[in-house]
């Protein structure tokens, strides 16, 4: 019975030690916060790489693994730079709630550790939500010289930022209150502008809206055929990306 307490004794004296040198050895602690700052970088890059390859959705799942380490390692820098590109891939796909959610919780992680740079890239970017969804709610009441002055605030924010995300997607919706207002002539220049920079940025989703629009332009014009090369290609475009209807 002696011999049986002393291994108990003995058993959880070294089991002690060894969870006090594995937990609170500074040097092992040290080297497992390097190891997640690595893959912070390596998941960050990534998903940057993603995203200015057009695909959004793989670009958002590393940028969420992203802000799940920097929690890990309690960076609230790292952290709100992962959630200003979620914020932003959420608009680019269309979920603008979303994106604006994650705006916000940026902001404030960027107010708490003082990050004024980054915490004006969060204020401009929900400035720009709250124009776009006042220019919408504009257009829908018909009110349309409102909409289109609402919507450039946002393009002329886009732009100072240097945001190409979000003037285009600004720029289409700005032309779209055009063709409802059945202004052609304006129409046509802010979708082409819209059209080019979806491209230059592979922002496919984006490329298939403005070849809608240009789809009606052509038909409003009694282009049929222009009209339905318009459409073809938008079709061909959402089936590839299985799109489904969002909120832009």
């Amino acid at each position: 019975m002696k011999h049986i307490k002393i291994g108990k004794l003995i058993f959880i004296t070294i089991a002690s030690l060894f969870f006090t040198f594995y937990f609170f050895n500074p040097e092992l602690f040290s080297l497992n916060k390097v190891d997640l700052e690595k893959e912070y970088s390596q998941l960050f890059t990534f998903a940057e790489k993603f995203r200015r390859d057009g695909k959004f959705d793989e670009s958002i799942k590393l940028f969420e693994e992203s802000l799940v380490v920097a929690k890990k390692i309690n960076d609230g820098k790292r952290e709100c730079q992962s959630l200003l590109k979620l914020g932003l891939l959420f608009w680019n796909i269309g979920l603008l709630k979303d994106s604006s959610v994650h705006y916000e919780h940026a902001l404030q992680l960027a107010q708490k550790f003082n990050l004024k740079n980054l915490q004006e890239k969060c204020q401009n970017s929900l400035e720009i939500y709250r124009l776009y969804k006042e220019a919408k709610k504009f257009r829908s009441a018909g009110e349309y010289p409102k909409s289109i002055e609402s919507f450039q605030w946002a393009i002329d924010l886009s732009k100072e930022i240097g945001s190409k995300e979000h003037e285009v997607k600004c720029l289409r919706q700005s032309s779209l209150t055009y063709l409802e207002w059945n202004n052609l002539k304006e129409f046509s220049p802010l979708n082409e502008r819209a059209l080019k920079i979806a491209r230059y940025l592979n922002h496919r989703r984006e490329e298939e809206q403005c070849l809608i629009n240009m789809g009606y332009f052509h038909w409003n014009l009694d282009n049929y055929s222009r009209a339905l090369n318009c459409f073809e290609d938008a079709l061909a475009i959402a089936k590839d990306l299985k799109n489904v209807k969002d909120e832009s």
